[in-house]
């Protein structure tokens, strides 16, 4: 361990080691397992992001290495026969003069080499193709050097292929094949029911929801229904925030203070390869009740917010709203026809915003954004947030006080992420929904 945590600041350092220190715990079990009996295989997860796996598979020889000449054996040793040589005017070419006049057609390029001839088909299929035959492209000749080159992450597909190195669980890019938490189980409070009244005990009114939220930004309570993990160490620059929105019964879920470039070895705040500067935007997520949520949406929604603040919210029936469906631009002036008519104004399409809240620059590479929020991210997590108000209620007995309160809760509050786009001012955000 001491080996990652001498690097932990930085992923990719972190994936570089770890690829070390997996190669050698693999060569360790060969070595033993060529002294005895019994399996000497391999299993490895990818997680849907395989190009550490390359490496160690490739580094500690489970797969033979590629040969130079390997390329050129991928490709289907099957050419098309000879052309025969074209008759002009009737006439017959010495053979012995003349060379042919085509040479052979390669696999990957056949209907490319001959004449093409207009038609459904070639009266000589030999030398002639179709227009249509003509166009179709050469199929890729994807050799064992090539995949393990790309999922290495070589070349332009291998940049591709990993783009997302780093996944950063719901937070990430939704696109991503790790997006997501690793978690099997469903919706669950991840503590038993003795356990849930021991540490949450029976609430009955906002207030006791409250406390238990405040006791864990305390670090009073180990965990909440939505968080088994401890804070970070950037909390502590917003703590004292979070606690004065939990005591008006705005419960939070996640935020991050703003950042505005910092060094990437920031001992709170940094992350990646060194000498880089990393920034973040202010954001926090929190339920709320339906009242309150129409008062902030009023003021979410003024003129001039737009350029401000990007929000989502959504209540446990699936009502959704957000600053792309209530913050559009004002619509065209409408025009009028050469009849004296309107055209009317034209429709405008809603398009869903993506908002990098933390992303970093370094020397030599793109902008790297680790942590976005987006709508449908935000719409898969909230089915999650609100069955867990649910699964909170059946620890207790149904028609008890706490069971019928819990559920009411479910029923009546909103679900509302806001950023904040000002990541200059760090009290931005907060000045905002404190007001």
């Amino acid at each position: 361990m001491a080996r990652l945590d001498a690097v932990k600041g930085d992923d990719e350092k972190v994936k570089e080691v770890g690829v070390d220190i997996l190669s050698e715990i693999v060569e360790q079990i060969r070595e033993i397992k060529s002294r005895t009996e019994g399996p000497r295989g391999f299993h490895f997860y990818t997680l849907n992001l395989e190009k550490a796996v390359s490496f160690i598979v490739e580094r500690t020889g489970l797969i033979s290495p590629v040969t130079p000449d390997e390329g050129e054996s991928a490709v289907a040793q099957n050419p098309l026969p000879e052309i025969r040589l074209l008759h002009v005017n009737g006439s017959t070419p010495d053979q012995s003069s003349h060379e042919p006049l085509r040479r052979k057609a390669s696999v990957g390029s056949g209907p490319r080499d001959r004449v093409i001839v207009p038609g459904q088909s070639a009266s000589h299929p030999d030398w002639e193709a179709t227009a249509l035959e003509a166009s179709v492209p050469a199929e890729p000749i994807n050799s064992r050097a090539n995949t393990l080159a790309i999922s290495e992450g070589e070349g332009v597909l291998g940049r591709e292929a990993t783009w997302d190195d780093f996944p950063n669980g719901r937070w990430g890019d939704a696109r991503s094949p790790a997006y997501g938490q690793i978690d099997g189980y469903g919706v669950s409070l991840h503590v038993t029911v003795a356990q849930a009244r021991q540490l949450w005990g029976t609430p009955a009114s906002p207030g006791d929801v409250s406390a238990i939220f405040i006791r864990h930004l305390r670090g009073e309570l180990s965990t909440i229904p939505w968080n088994e993990e401890s804070f970070s160490a950037e909390t502590d620059q917003i703590r004292d925030r979070l606690v004065a929105l939990n005591a008006k019964g705005w419960w939070t879920l996640a935020s991050q203070p703003a950042v505005n470039g910092l060094r990437s070895g920031d001992p709170t705040f940094g992350w990646g390869p060194q000498n880089g500067f990393v920034f973040q935007k202010a954001f926090v997520e929190f339920f709320c009740p339906s009242r309150d949520w129409s008062v902030l949406r009023e003021r979410l929604t003024r003129p001039g917010m737009r350029d401000v603040v990007c929000f989502y919210a959504t209540n446990g029936r699936g009502d959704f709203v957000s600053s792309d469906t209530e913050l559009l631009p004002p619509p065209p002036p409408r025009r009028s026809s050469a009849g004296g008519g309107a055209d009317g104004e034209q429709q405008q399409e809603r398009e869903a915003s993506t908002n990098a809240v933390t992303w970093g620059v370094f020397p030599g590479k793109e902008i790297v954004t680790p942590t976005i929020i987006e709508e449908v991210s935000f719409r898969a997590w909230s089915e999650e947030a609100f069955g867990i108000w649910r699964e909170w209620a059946k620890i207790y007995e149904p028609g008890s006080e706490s069971e019928r309160f819990l559920e009411g809760v479910k029923a009546d509050a909103w679900l509302v992420n806001i950023i904040h786009h000002d990541y200059v001012d760090a009290d931005a955000l907060w000045d905002f929904l404190l007001d």
